[in-house]
């Protein structure tokens, strides 16, 4: 609860307050960042049971399950290309006061390049992202404070799941609401009280902000901003609500998928089912079967642990590793049958073509090998798509970035503001290097006969991949070196 600081007229409940935008949204974004974060956590939000499935066979495939996080490599690869080109930002040299910002820019103790980096990925996550530029004490920084590196504002980052309510007067805030859980002492006067966790609403608007933790309010700081100290970071083209959809809208669903497929293909080789057995039956599985059910009851087929006759259960429950029975007098013998071993390879190939579409569906690549060997045209097209993508997302960034610095001067006296804040981004991002590279490194392997030129094209071809960090293509390129480069041939006139 938090109240009017000026008449005490009246009472706002925070925690039942949300703007129906977030409403609506809220599970799109919940998607996306699981699927980015990886994990246990979002294994076990994405993994299906089967409908015969037994509930422990569930839970023991849950716990073996694993996932290839294409998604953070996708999103991290966004940023990476961006901020490998020359960013220009006001210097300390003209600005003093803003060394100690640079240094140490948020509440987490991050430099001010990594807290912009945070805020481009996070933004490709969730779509847009909301900087809160705050300043919490009594009274405003004199230059010496802040110059010495002792009171100057700080920098908090929001993703959607936080910042849950929001007036907006054109691109710019007068009311924003955070939500979020916090851990503290029960007595913030006291070292050594327990640890309990809270829920925490922080208040943004253009006169002041407000911290309320539980049912106490912790903090009340007035500024003279004249709008709340919010700017609001999108990643790309915006909606008609102003906001902009998540870069892995679409890959964070086919993720969901990827995660189911492999740990199928595990289930399959765990079971070792790639082999069936088949079984005559005269009606005396299902009588024992029966008598056992009697025995012991129906919970036999939920709770397997303290039944001896383990076995025989096994063998007549209903489930994805029942038996298959026939007539007992068709004369056949109990035997196992094998499908074709062609479908765990045609499983592969569908979880390595639902793999390639994510990195097509951002412009990172072509689905298969078109971006190797379809036209020039064809492969121009799936380039623009990133480029033109990456050129929306730098100027968006080049926008906040001067909408944040631009705060933290209104923060300062007013003899150290400038008359004009400038932030420069690369007007244009330059993706080819990074893909058409692929292309010419694969063509020259693939008619190549040197094993030592093709280790060396391939190392190079990994060190140049925007998408992996140092210790991949470390462990990659001891690989290349132990077992050589193997390239598959491809026959063009069965395309």
């Amino acid at each position: 609860m938090v109240e009017n600081n000026n008449s005490r007229s009246f009472v706002v409940n925070l925690s039942e307050r949300a703007h129906p935008y977030h409403a609506e949204n809220l599970e799109l974004w919940q998607d996306c960042y699981l699927a980015y974060r990886g994990g246990k956590e979002f294994i076990y939000d994405a993994l299906e049971r089967h409908s015969l499935e037994f509930e422990e066979d569930f839970e023991r495939r849950r716990n073996r399950a694993f996932y290839f996080n294409f998604v953070k490599r996708i999103v991290n690869a966004m940023t990476d290309v961006i901020y490998d080109s020359m960013i220009v930002r006001p210097s300390p040299s003209d600005y003093p006061v803003i060394a100690p910002f640079y240094r140490r820019a948020s509440n987490f103790g991050e430099s001010y390049n990594t807290f912009t980096r945070r805020m481009s990925k996070m933004s490709s996550v969730f779509g847009w992202v909301v900087v809160a530029v705050e300043h919490y004490a009594s009274k405003p920084p004199t230059l010496a404070d802040v110059e010495a590196g002792k009171s100057y504002p700080r920098l908090s980052l929001y993703t959607p799941l936080e910042f849950v309510d929001w007036v907006k007067d054109g691109d710019k805030f007068s009311y924003g609401l955070v939500r979020r859980t916090i851990y503290r002492r029960a007595d913030l006067n006291d070292p050594l009280s327990e640890i309990i966790e809270l829920e925490e609403h922080i208040v943004y608007t253009d006169k002041y902000i407000v911290i309320v933790q539980g049912d106490d309010v912790v903090g009340e700081y007035k500024h003279s901003l004249g709008r709340a100290p919010l700017v609001l970071v999108n990643d790309s083209t915006v909606d008609e609500f102003g906001f902009s959809e998540p870069l892995i809208k679409d890959v964070s669903r086919i993720a969901r998928a990827l995660v189911n497929w492999l740990s199928v293909i595990d289930e399959v080789f765990e079971r070792q089912t790639l082999s069936q057995l088949v079984c005559p039956d005269d009606g005396s599985l299902h009588e024992e079967a029966q008598t056992l059910v009697e025995q012991h009851g129906p919970e036999i087929f939920t709770d397997l642990s303290e039944i001896e006759d383990y076995t025989k259960i096994v063998l007549k429950r209903i489930g994805t590793s029942k038996i298959f029975t026939y007539p007992a007098n068709a004369g056949h013998p109990p035997q196992y049958i094998s499908p074709p071993a062609s479908n765990i390879g045609d499983a592969w190939d569908i979880i390595m073509q639902l793999a390639a579409t994510m990195f097509f569906l951002v412009g990172l690549g072509g689905v298969r090998e078109d971006l190797y060997t379809s036209s020039s045209k064809a492969r121009q097209s799936v380039l623009s798509l990133m480029q033109s993508y990456l050129q929306d997302k730098a100027s968006n960034l080049q926008t906040a970035e001067e909408e944040i610095l631009s705060l933290y001067f209104a923060y300062m006296p007013e003899q150290a503001r400038p008359s004009r804040i400038e932030v420069r981004y690369p007007a244009e991002i330059d993706v080819g290097p990074y893909i058409e590279f692929f292309s010419t490194v694969l063509e020259m392997l693939k008619v190549n006969l040197s094993e030592e030129f093709n280790k060396v094209m391939a190392k190079r071809l990994v060190d140049k991949c925007p998408y992996i960090t140092m210790e991949e293509k470390d462990r990659i390129k001891r690989q290349i070196e132990e077992k050589g480069v193997q390239i598959p041939i491809i026959d063009s006139t069965k395309r």
